[in-house]
């Protein structure tokens, strides 16, 4: 996530970023890889430690863009299969 990466910025660090937010570092990690979204209540967190710098609703706008891409990706995938057997 392009926002999760600004975050690291602000803060300096992941390490930096997961003890401001109180959240556990590996967390970050997985924003990253999009194996996880940060929830409303971190999305507002950061955007409250950032002191309106980085938005709540840039984050989970992105959030679902990304799920949304994905689930695009999958149908799409999934059309290729069947065409396959026409």
């Amino acid at each position: 996530m392009k926002t999760i990466q600004k975050c690291i910025s602000y803060f300096g660090s992941r390490s930096k970023m997961a003890s401001i937010l109180e959240i556990r570092y590996d967390l970050i990690t997985k924003y990253i890889s999009h194996k996880r979204f940060p929830s409303y209540k971190i999305a507002n967190k950061i955007e409250e430690k950032t002191n309106g710098e980085i938005k709540a609703k840039d984050i989970l706008f992105e959030k679902l863009n990304i799920k949304y891409e994905k689930s695009l990706q999958t149908y799409e995938d999934k059309d290729e299969d069947e065409d396959e057997y026409k």
